[in-house]
């Protein structure tokens, strides 16, 4: 109908003859998370940045190519972030604030590959320039860290392990980790390709599910 606008849509089906021993992969669900300031929920359509939400000059600098996405890159972005949820690899949050559910950021525990996420996952995470330097992130982490660790019976990934890896030189990220609990269990030189090409200095953090937190 014309007045109506068009939707995207996931269409499936299964025959009888199909070999359902192999459907296994379910997506992970993505629970609303609600702290004092923030919520944590799915995205949407609506959450594309603004001109100044970035990607700017730190995040090229720190993140991966086509890590954050800007407002021309958001609708291919947005839409492999679901095709990785639809295979169980990873579980990807908007950080919004709470008042006036606006985008601040993005927080994800996903498994590289192919391979749904099984005993291990790795924090990712990402805030828009002007949230930066409001506590969010050590805020919200906490929870996203219990979710990884709460048994699946709870609704829970029930890893054994998280880990995340940084830019040595990203203070503010490496910050972030530690006050999480997590442990620097090593480094690498100069094996970081920033987006400019220039190399850097890795550090790499875990946590397990039985350490103290």
């Amino acid at each position: 109908q014309p007045d109506r606008p068009a939707n995207d849509a996931w269409v499936f089906d299964v025959l009888a003859t199909d070999d359902r021993a192999t459907q296994r992969i379910r997506p992970w669900p993505v629970p609303v998370i609600e702290t004092a300031r923030l919520r944590l929920r799915p995205w949407r359509d609506s959450d594309r940045p603004g001109p100044d939400d970035g990607p700017d000059d730190a995040a090229r600098r720190f993140l991966p190519v086509h890590a954050q996405p800007s407002a021309q890159t958001f609708d291919a972005w947005l839409l492999r972030r679901r095709q990785c949820a639809a295979g169980g690899q990873t579980v990807d949050w908007c950080v919004a604030d709470r008042q006036t559910d606006r985008m601040l950021g993005y927080v994800t525990l996903f498994t590289r590959g192919d391979a749904p996420i099984g005993f291990d996952a790795e924090l990712g995470y990402w805030l828009v320039p002007t949230a930066r330097g409001h506590g969010y992130l050590a805020e919200a982490l906490p929870h996203v860290r219990e979710h990884a660790f709460r048994p699946r019976a709870d609704g829970g990934l029930e890893v054994t392990r998280l880990h995340a890896g940084a830019d040595l030189d990203n203070v503010a990220s490496t910050g972030v980790l530690a006050r999480l609990g997590m442990r620097e269990w090593g480094r690498d030189r100069q094996a970081w390709e920033r987006q400019d090409g220039s190399l850097a200095d890795g550090s790499y953090w875990e946590l397990l599910r039985t350490d103290a937190r």
